[in-house]
């Protein structure tokens, strides 16, 4: 049967595609995307367009995959941004993820069907973590790309995939305020880069456009999200009104604290991995009752810096020995 994978690497130096030391990828789909641009010409003498003009070269898209202690890492730091990584006990290593001002360039390799497609001078624009109920925790990678090319089967050489499962949201927990909550039945954490895409091309000569971006510079990064909750009784109602001790809107609001804690099983020791949101605020909240349906609460919400500098996002990665995620 014909191969399907990603190889992906990080850089370098911006924009110069990667050659070696591969990690592979059993993604689930893609949303590559590339687009001219293109400028049609049209004047008072034609019906139709005389011309048509090549315009910046866009290309976007990115994967899902579902989300392991092994297959994870990279991908944390190139959209997070920094990366500590230290040695624990028993042989296992923690690896905690933290934003950046600027982000690393990767490449990305997709094989279809044992044909392969290069893009490279790749940034992380957003990351979307999604966990529900008998589904395996899964991650959305969107990117842009500088530039991207057909390429051959070099890639395909000693292909390993990630042997570890899935995390799913059975083996989860979710706490707000160090409180483990029992009623969440799916969550979705978005980091979002917000790449100042047009920013990336320039005027070259006599007003001819580069078709090619040269850079990719970030902007402002949010940390949104959501919550689905078995209504079981107003807690997070007060939370939205400001804090959990109000019976009304308030003035100021209250941040609360939420992480997602997940681990694999028997092997919980050496691999799991939380999402800590140090401050976050509810900006909708929604209960609504249809028939003799189960009530569910939906809560929409920002992540912020805390008052102390903290991040508006941390990444805790337990993986097993020899398992890094430092720079190449």
């Amino acid at each position: 049967m014909p191969s399907r994978y990603l190889a992906v690497k990080q850089e370098n130096s911006v924009g110069v595609a990667a050659t070696s030391g591969w990690s592979y990828i059993d993604f689930v789909g893609d949303t590559w995307e590339l687009d001219n641009q293109a400028t049609a010409v049209h004047t008072a003498a034609y019906r139709y367009a005389k011309c048509l003009l090549p315009g910046p070269l866009k290309i976007t898209g990115g994967w899902d995959q579902f989300i392991a202690a092994d297959n994870v890492g990279w991908l944390l730091k190139w959209g997070l941004g920094a990366v500590n990584t230290s040695a624990g006990t028993s042989g296992y290593h923690v690896s905690l993820f933290m934003p950046a001002d600027t982000l690393k360039t990767f490449t990305v390799v997709e094989c279809k069907d044992d044909l392969f497609e290069r893009y490279y001078g790749c940034k992380v624009n957003s990351l979307t973590f999604d966990a529900a109920l008998k589904q395996p925790l899964s991650l959305t990678v969107a990117a842009t790309a500088m530039m991207t090319s057909i390429t051959s089967g070099q890639y395909a050489s000693g292909v390993t995939y990630p042997t570890d499962c899935p995390f799913n949201m059975a083996e989860g927990t979710v706490e707000i305020d160090d409180v483990v909550v029992g009623y969440v039945k799916a969550a979705n954490v978005k980091v979002e880069n917000t790449l100042l895409g047009d920013d990336a091309y320039t005027i070259v000569g006599s007003a001819a456009i580069a078709r090619f971006a040269t850079q990719m510079p970030e902007g402002m990064r949010t940390v949104t999200g959501r919550m689905d909750m078995r209504f079981d009784d107003q807690t997070e109602l007060k939370r939205f009104y400001g804090s959990t001790s109000q019976t009304t809107p308030q003035s100021t609001l209250t941040p609360a604290k939420v992480e997602l804690i997940f681990q694999r099983g028997s092997d919980s020791a050496t691999r799991g991995m939380t999402i800590e949101l140090p401050a976050v605020y509810y900006d909708t909240y929604r209960a609504n009752v249809n028939l003799r349906d189960l009530i569910v609460q939906n809560v929409d919400f920002t992540a912020a810096y805390t008052n102390s500098g903290s991040p508006d996002i941390k990444v805790l990665l337990t993986t097993a020995s020899g398992v890094l995620f430092a720079d190449p």
